[in-house]
């Protein structure tokens, strides 16, 4: 169990993390610009600070300096939008613990916070968490769903994004896998108008091998992960249980 500091400006980044975090056992502090993040981290003792390289007021570079001019103790993990070989070679010459991109999503940054520092006991996944499948193949549909029931989830499916829409509209849905080629509404169309509700649920993107790259878009925009056709269900079920705890 850790004392962990996210900063980043992205608001939906900010909100997953700490509730994943917290769910887990950590206590956690969120900072969306520099200069809030460098008078948070003097005046509370942190064990690791998660920090996006590119915030307002104060580069995530200038924080990172005076984090380790403050306590060279202090775990800095660094966030990127982007893969970039050369910062990651300077950032950790300098000191930081690990150099992340959010291309690899949000459950993976999680793992790796907690290689520094591991959870308390993790919960079982509570019956109340529903899943929507919303893929036009009809085999992924109930390959899926047979899986997650067998779970404990209770499960909603459909066959094309209006379908979706119409069930996230009429259910409580606490997490969607989302293909990104369905027909009368695609998989971009769904999150776009996902994002207009007050409380949306949470984005998995199912993508073929060759739409990879298409995935990553959809993280950029607030998916939280993606999972690759044929689905692997122990992949499956880690993100699941790390987004919904």
């Amino acid at each position: 169990m850790a004392k962990i500091i996210i900063v980043d400006d992205d608001p939906n980044v900010r909100d997953v993390l700490s509730r994943m975090l917290n769910a887990r056992g950590h206590t956690v502090m969120t900072s969306a610009d520099g200069l809030n993040a460098i008078l948070l981290i003097k005046n509370n003792i942190a064990d690791i600070v998660v920090l996006d390289r590119n915030i307002p007021f104060a580069t995530g570079e200038k924080v990172f300096k005076k984090i380790k001019e403050l306590s060279r103790a202090i775990k800095v993990i660094i966030l990127t939008g982007y893969d970039d070989e050369e910062s990651k070679e300077n950032y950790l010459e300098m000191g930081a613990s690990l150099f992340i991109s959010k291309s690899e999503g949000l459950t993976n940054i999680i793992n790796k916070i907690e290689s520094l520092s591991p959870p308390k006991n993790i919960s079982q996944p509570s019956s109340e968490t529903s899943i929507l499948v919303a893929d036009d193949d009809n085999y992924t549909r109930e390959f899926l769903k047979k899986f997650l029931t067998s779970k404990g989830y209770k499960v909603f499916t459909a066959a094309d994004g209006m379908e979706a829409l119409n069930i996230v509209k009429e259910n409580r849905i606490s997490l969607i896998l989302l293909d990104i080629f369905m027909p009368r509404l695609d998989g971009k169309g769904v999150l776009y108008e996902l994002k207009k509700l007050k409380a949306p649920p949470l984005i998995v993107v199912i993508s073929g091998n060759e739409d990879e790259r298409l995935a990553i878009e959809f993280l950029k925009e607030g998916a939280m992960d993606y999972i690759k056709k044929p689905v692997d269900l122990e992949k499956l079920d880690i993100i699941i249980r790390t987004l919904t705890l």
